[in-house]
């Protein structure tokens, strides 16, 4: 039977008609696809930074609870440090971690640094003071309580933390208001959880392998950056020329760790402070100052004490003369909008090296002697500190190794 194809159209329309609307019904499952597709995509980003800021935010609280350890130290303030007023941070290097530090016997604080943080002028000044200071020791731990003249790094050794804040705020007659101490494994774990840090040398010398060119940039990771923050035989300056890298080094942490190099590797970064570092600060006082005192890290100023390196019963002191411990007990304390002090505020609080009941001093690996003044007690000229790191480079110290 042949088969007849009827020309209908209405047939025709239908099917167009029905073609248009399935073509329409696609598109609208293709953007209601599409949709489903952003949405969930959207949730899913949403769900995981979510999590990943739980995550994040519970790290630091722990982290936060095992750093912060508030001590009781005497309290040298008229006054409370509000919002946004200057302070001062003790930032505390202990000769003890891992391979590289002492492990058997008093951990001892050979880096001192006192920074001022004043948001008004906008800057950091970061002053540092010799590990072997001839001090009164402001611990407990000595036959009468207080009196006890001894090198300013030993004051760890007696009394812990408290009585190391309480020596240096003593002895520079500058409120301590927050503390920060790390060790040397703590140094060298920190600097590799963020990715080392860059910074520009000083001098030239070579150091196990490592090789630092004066004025040129070099990338440190955390063996590196402890290399170049405790040489000193090799440094011109001796004490001094070590205490100048050491700021740089703290200078170049701190950039990195406001980073975001560092939000990225945080849980590492976490790890180390946790287990290395001990500081008073707490989580709120810190995001406070990320607020408000971020801006200052962009100016950081130096300082440190000049010396003459003198001898005591055959041992190297740093003795820091009143005119020299004047003028940067006054630079910190007018960091810190304080009033400035006398020579008989030293000579009333016993800090003055005539309070140390000793007629003179002799330098070390010399003849001659200081009087308590500072003057050469055969010529009765001053002493000139430019001549301490000469002093310091020459001496024979034979249980120093030159990366100390």
């Amino acid at each position: 039977m042949t088969k007849h194809h009827i020309n209908d159209p209405h047939h025709t329309e239908h099917s167009q008609f029905n073609r248009t609307e399935r073509n329409k019904l696609i598109k609208k499952r293709k953007k209601r696809t599409r949709r489903i597709i952003i949405w969930s995509t959207i949730f899913i980003l949403f769900a995981g930074l979510t999590y990943f800021l739980a995550t994040f935010w519970s790290s630091v609280q722990n982290a936060a609870s095992e750093i912060t350890r508030t001590v009781k130290t005497e309290n040298i303030r008229e006054s409370s440090v509000q919002k946004t007023d200057p302070f001062t941070v003790l930032l505390v290097g202990l000769d003890k971690g891992g391979e590289y530090g002492y492990s058997d016997e008093p951990a001892r604080a050979d880096t001192l640094i006192v920074a001022t943080v004043n948001p008004s002028t906008n800057e950091i000044t970061l002053v540092s003071i010799p590990r072997d200071t001839l001090v009164p020791m402001q611990v407990p731990r000595t036959s009468d309580g207080y009196g006890l003249i001894d090198k300013i790094n030993h004051s760890y050794a007696y009394g812990d933390i408290e009585g190391t804040i309480n020596t240096v705020q003593n002895y520079l007659q500058v409120p301590i208001d927050e503390y920060v101490q790390i060790d040397i494994n703590g140094l060298i774990k920190l600097v590799d959880s963020l990715g080392g840090v860059t910074v520009k040398s000083p001098i030239t010398f070579q150091q196990e392998g490592y090789s630092f060119v004066e004025g040129e940039e070099i990338h440190l990771n955390g063996f590196s950056a402890n290399l170049f923050a405790r040489m000193r035989l090799l440094d011109p300056e001796g004490t001094a020329g070590r205490e100048k890298r050491q700021r740089i080094l703290i200078g170049a942490l701190a950039k990195k760790l406001l980073s975001i190099d560092a939000l990225i590797n945080y849980q590492q970064i976490l790890d180390t402070l946790s287990s290395n570092i001990r500081m008073s600060f707490t989580l709120d006082r810190l995001f406070q100052l990320k607020d408000v005192y971020s801006s200052v890290f962009n100016n950081m100023k130096q300082d440190h004490l000049t010396s003459a390196p003198i001898d005591i019963n055959n041992g190297y002191y740093d003795l820091i003369l009143d005119k020299e411990h004047l003028r940067i007990s006054n630079l910190l304390r007018q960091k810190l909008n304080l009033p400035e002090i006398t020579q008989d505020t030293l000579l009333s609080k016993g800090i003055s090296t005539t309070s140390y009941k000793m007629q003179s001093y002799r330098l070390y690996n010399s003849n001659d002697y200081l009087d308590n003044e500072g003057n050469y007690l055969n010529t009765g000229l001053p002493y000139n500190s430019d001549e301490s790191s000469t002093n310091e480079s020459t001496s024979s110290e034979s249980s120093t190794t030159q990366s100390e």
